[in-house]
Protein backbone atom coordinates (compact mmCIF):
# COMPACT_ATOMS: atom_id res chain seq x y z
CA UNK A 1 0.00 0.00 0.00
CA UNK A 2 1.64 3.40 -1.43
CA UNK A 3 1.40 6.78 -0.21
CA UNK A 4 -1.15 6.90 -3.24
CA UNK A 5 -3.25 3.90 -1.70
CA UNK A 6 -3.45 5.62 1.70
CA UNK A 7 -4.39 9.07 0.03
CA UNK A 8 -7.39 7.93 -1.49
CA UNK A 9 -8.47 6.08 1.41
CA UNK A 10 -8.28 9.41 3.80
CA UNK A 11 -10.30 11.06 1.29
CA UNK A 12 -12.84 7.88 0.62
CA UNK A 13 -13.37 7.80 4.16
CA UNK A 14 -13.88 11.88 4.83
CA UNK A 15 -16.08 11.88 1.85
CA UNK A 16 -18.35 8.71 3.43
CA UNK A 17 -18.02 10.33 7.26
CA UNK A 18 -19.44 13.41 5.61
CA UNK A 19 -22.01 11.58 3.66
CA UNK A 20 -23.42 9.89 6.92
CA UNK A 21 -23.62 13.09 9.14
CA UNK A 22 -25.63 14.51 5.89
CA UNK A 23 -27.70 11.48 6.28
CA UNK A 24 -28.31 11.91 9.97
CA UNK A 25 -29.05 15.56 9.35
CA UNK A 26 -31.43 14.83 6.54
CA UNK A 27 -33.36 12.70 8.91
CA UNK A 28 -33.02 15.19 11.89
CA UNK A 29 -34.43 17.93 9.79
CA UNK A 30 -37.29 15.35 8.67
CA UNK A 31 -38.03 15.23 12.66
CA UNK A 32 -38.17 18.93 13.22
CA UNK A 33 -40.28 19.68 10.39
CA UNK A 34 -42.84 17.17 11.84
CA UNK A 35 -42.53 18.76 14.50
CA UNK A 36 -42.82 21.96 13.86
CA UNK A 37 -45.96 20.92 11.65
CA UNK A 38 -47.31 19.60 14.87
CA UNK A 39 -46.84 22.33 17.04
CA UNK A 40 -48.36 24.57 14.34
CA UNK A 41 -51.09 23.02 14.32
CA UNK A 42 -51.88 23.09 17.88
CA UNK A 43 -51.11 26.88 17.99
CA UNK A 44 -53.47 27.49 15.15
CA UNK A 45 -56.65 25.24 17.41
CA UNK A 46 -55.31 27.34 20.48
CA UNK A 47 -55.83 30.64 18.98
CA UNK A 48 -59.33 28.95 17.59
CA UNK A 49 -60.57 27.97 20.34
CA UNK A 50 -59.32 30.85 22.57
CA UNK A 51 -60.15 33.74 20.54
CA UNK A 52 -63.90 34.76 21.64
CA UNK A 53 -63.09 38.13 23.85
CA UNK A 54 -64.35 36.46 27.14
CA UNK A 55 -61.71 34.01 27.11
CA UNK A 56 -58.93 35.48 25.16
CA UNK A 57 -57.59 37.00 28.32
CA UNK A 58 -57.67 33.56 30.84
CA UNK A 59 -56.28 31.90 27.82
CA UNK A 60 -53.54 34.44 27.42
CA UNK A 61 -51.01 32.09 29.30
CA UNK A 62 -52.10 29.30 26.96
CA UNK A 63 -51.51 30.75 23.78
CA UNK A 64 -47.97 32.21 24.95
CA UNK A 65 -46.68 28.72 25.55
CA UNK A 66 -47.96 27.43 21.93
CA UNK A 67 -46.47 30.25 20.30
CA UNK A 68 -43.13 29.69 22.30
CA UNK A 69 -43.30 25.93 20.98
CA UNK A 70 -43.83 27.62 17.46
CA UNK A 71 -40.92 29.49 17.91
CA UNK A 72 -38.55 27.28 19.52
CA UNK A 73 -39.66 24.23 16.75
CA UNK A 74 -38.75 26.94 14.38
CA UNK A 75 -35.58 27.90 15.18
CA UNK A 76 -34.60 24.05 15.29
CA UNK A 77 -35.68 23.43 11.77
CA UNK A 78 -33.68 26.70 10.97
CA UNK A 79 -30.35 25.10 13.02
CA UNK A 80 -30.66 21.86 11.67
CA UNK A 81 -31.08 23.32 8.04
CA UNK A 82 -27.99 25.34 8.34
CA UNK A 83 -25.76 22.85 9.73
CA UNK A 84 -26.74 20.38 6.69
CA UNK A 85 -25.98 23.53 4.31
CA UNK A 86 -22.97 23.18 6.20
CA UNK A 87 -22.04 19.68 5.81
CA UNK A 88 -23.00 19.52 2.11
CA UNK A 89 -20.69 22.16 1.02
CA UNK A 90 -17.59 20.25 2.99
CA UNK A 91 -18.85 16.73 1.33
CA UNK A 92 -18.67 18.40 -1.99
CA UNK A 93 -15.45 20.26 -1.60
CA UNK A 94 -14.07 16.98 -0.23
CA UNK A 95 -15.96 14.64 -3.30
CA UNK A 96 -13.69 17.36 -5.45
CA UNK A 97 -10.63 16.55 -3.50
CA UNK A 98 -10.84 13.40 -3.56
CA UNK A 99 -11.91 13.07 -7.51
CA UNK A 100 -8.22 15.00 -8.30
CA UNK A 101 -6.51 12.14 -5.53
CA UNK A 102 -8.04 9.81 -7.44
CA UNK A 103 -7.33 11.50 -11.00
CA UNK A 104 -3.50 11.61 -9.55
CA UNK A 105 -2.56 8.48 -8.24
CA UNK A 106 -4.21 6.42 -11.22
CA UNK A 107 -1.12 7.81 -12.77
CA UNK A 108 0.65 4.85 -10.22
CA UNK A 109 -0.60 2.53 -12.85
CA UNK A 110 0.93 2.40 -16.17
CA UNK A 111 -1.57 0.13 -17.65
CA UNK A 112 -4.87 2.25 -15.90
CA UNK A 113 -6.61 5.33 -18.37
CA UNK A 114 -6.41 8.47 -17.15
CA UNK A 115 -9.74 10.52 -16.54
CA UNK A 116 -9.43 14.08 -16.04
CA UNK A 117 -11.64 14.86 -12.57
CA UNK A 118 -15.32 16.45 -13.22
CA UNK A 119 -16.37 19.24 -12.39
Amino acid sequence: MGFSDAASDKAQAKVSDLEAQVASLTAQLSKAKAELSGAQAIDQAVDTVTSPDKIKGVAQPVRDKTDSLVASATAKVAKIQAELTTVQAKLNMYQKAQDVVDYVTEGDDPAAPVVPPTS
